[in-house]
């Protein structure tokens, strides 16, 4: 409880110095390590101008200048022997962050504490432990609580070195840094010269396709707004097909064994081809014929749907149509702009920028099959993609449109709720603002866009956030140069793609890159889930024979108890006053509560 009071505190002093912290220094320093905000003898006024870096130069800067500031303590309250020792270590955290062994936080979505990784790296309070001879108890506290922070440990050994090497225990938990997920993206070859609009994968045939607007892909093949990417051992071939289409590609869609493209194109392998097109066997052939840009496909109820503009009319209109096998039907026409088409529990959505009758915007509409109705109640804002999220339907939207501030919007009932506000976690000020990819699968949730963080990445687009960055905006799982346009999963990897040329600044990219799954995407592991509600644990840390409580203005059907290695250790099955540990083994946990809509909290809990 002492520890949580301390916390608290170092909030309520955060809170009051807000208006003072301009320092982006600070800001960033911060994030690594939020006891920043407790030290009284800091001026964020006078830190030095860090330019932005990557993450473990952030984590090298941060001992740096802690080393420097703990040098400059009063120590007189010391014994001779403690003020020694005391130097000794600091000693060796100057050796420490030079030499840059620190952890790698490859296993968990947020940014976590990692007493010593896989790779035997140890954290700097593990390190000062280790280097002074006392390695047992670093080991020690790496097998029961390897991802606590030092103000939640509860180790005799560990606050008998504190005192005997001059240190007090808010000392070591400023050292202490916390990690942030691996966020590395690899080239896929050499990408594309321009644009890119859309990914979709052909599972069956082992093909990623991408369409937007360029000439070349992998540098030196000529591939005319569309082409299909094969992997083989980690290698990626490009092909383009045939001599493509004379536009830009906004869809793309396998059916009934032909890929078919829509866009703004006139000619696909030559021939006319009025915005839309089928690619079959080595040939591209016309597909009936639009009136406008084609702007996303569905396959539903085993028939192939797409929606498009009207160019030629008087005032903006788009169009729900359906291929009959020859030609195209007209199913819906609405004044106003159609984006993205979903299949969602039996009917098939159409989200974009309309009014569908009433006095508000509506920008959802949904199709059965035989009539056209509203999804929702008065959704504000200009819909460009949807996703369903644990259960629960979301809707990525453009940014503060019609005074709405929500960036992704879910479907409570019949009424659009904000997801994720702008402003306290996007940067306003910022025109051309939106949510324009989602991902959601199992444990995770990609959006991708053109917005950018109000957290860590104060000097540069993000463009990208999953998992806890939802609930954390200073967690931002990587920085794109430039918009989002479409995710797609392919042979087990996230594909990302839009107009960026670099991708966490890293090496050029070109509008097209990869990464390996983040964790959960694939499969539930429990310990990364997103954070998107708050709970808070009671007493913690506990007794291993004794309950916990907790306390939350969200009601939980469902309690989990998971260790940190991602096993589900306990389960409660309703909500109860108080949950009973008996037989769990001393160590970290994560307390999960889970809402019947899907919505999960968790909090960190130390068993003793």
């Amino acid at each position: 409880m002492k520890h949580l009071l301390i916390l608290v505190a170092c909030a309520v002093s955060f809170y009051c110095r807000a208006s003072e912290l301009t320092n982006q220094t600070f800001l960033k320093l911060k994030a690594v390590n939020s006891q920043w905000v407790c030290q009284k003898d800091v001026d964020a006024a006078t830190l030095p101008n860090i330019n932005a870096q990557d993450e473990r130069a952030w984590i090298k800067n941060h001992l740096q200048l802690v080393e420097q500031i703990l040098r400059k303590r009063d120590i007189k309250h010391l014994t001779a022997e403690q003020a020694a020792n005391r130097a000794i270590a600091l000693d060796k955290l100057n050796c420490y962050w030079h030499e840059g062994a620190f952890p790698v936080n490859e296993s968990y979505s947020c940014r976590t504490p990692i007493f010593i990784d896989a790779h035997d790296n140890f954290c700097a309070v593990g390190y000062l432990v280790k280097a002074t001879g006392f390695e047992e108890v670093s080991r020690k506290i790496a097998s029961r609580t390897n991802l606590a922070y030092v103000l939640e440990m509860n180790y005799p050994e560990l606050d008998k070195w504190a005192a005997d090497y001059g240190f007090t225990k808010d000392e070591l938990a400023w050292i202490q840094p916390g990690y942030p997920p691996q966020t590395t993206f690899a080239k896929v070859g050499e990408g594309a010269n321009g644009e890119i609009n859309v990914l979709h994968t052909d599972a069956a045939n082992g093909i990623l396709y991408a369409g937007g607007s360029f000439t070349k892909v992998d540098s030196t093949v000529s591939a005319a707004n569309i082409a299909a990417v094969t992997e083989s051992n980690g290698n990626y071939t490009w092909q383009a097909l045939g001599a493509g289409v004379n536009g830009a590609v906004n869809a793309i869609c396998t059916f009934g064994g032909k890929v078919w493209a829509g866009g703004s194109f006139t000619e696909a392998g030559g021939s006319p081809a009025s915005y839309i097109a089928y690619w079959q066997g080595n040939s591209w052939h016309a597909a009936g014929g639009l009136m406008g840009t084609v702007k996303d496909f569905a396959v539903y109820k085993n028939e192939l749907y797409a929606i498009n503009d009207c160019n030629t009319c008087f005032t903006p209109a788009s169009y729900l149509v359906k291929w009959n096998g020859t030609s195209w039907s007209d199913i819906h026409y609405q004044n106003g702009n159609f984006n993205k088409l979903f299949v969602y529990e039996g009917t098939l959505l159409i989200g974009g920028k309309f009014t569908a009758g009433g006095s508000c915007a509506q920008n959802v509409l949904q199709y059965d099959g035989d009539t056209v109705l509203s999804a929702g109640n008065c959704l504000n804002n200009e819909v460009y993609f949807f996703a369903v999220y644990r259960d629960t339907l979301l809707a990525g939207v453009n940014f503060y449109e019609n005074g709405d501030s929500a960036v992704v919007k879910y479907l409570d009932g019949n009424t659009w709720k904000t997801y994720i506000k702008a402003v306290s976690d996007f940067e306003q000020g910022i025109s051309g603002l939106a949510t324009r990819a989602l991902l959601a699968k199992n444990n995770v949730l990609c959006i991708g866009g053109q917005f950018r963080t109000s957290g860590i990445a104060m000097t540069w687009t993000s463009n990208f956030l999953a998992n806890d960055a939802l609930a954390n905006p200073d967690e931002n799982l990587g920085e794109f140069d430039g918009p989002i346009n479409s995710f797609a999963l392919f042979r087990n990897k996230l594909f990302v793609a839009g107009s960026f040329t670099q991708a966490s600044l890293a090496e050029k990219v070109n509008r097209i890159c990869s990464k390996s799954t983040l964790p959960g995407l694939e499969t539930p592991s429990g310990i990364e889930d997103a954070m998107v509600s708050s709970i808070s644990v009671s007493p913690n840390p506990v007794a291993s024979e004794a309950s916990f409580s907790i306390t939350s203005g969200t009601a939980f059907n469902k309690i989990q108890l998971w260790d940190i290695s991602g096993r589900l250790s306990r389960e409660w099955n309703n909500q109860e006053d108080v949950y009973l540990l008996s037989g769990i083994a001393p160590g970290l946990y994560v307390v999960h509560a889970t809402s019947a809509k899907g919505v999960v909290a968790k909090s960190k809990i130390v068993v003793r």
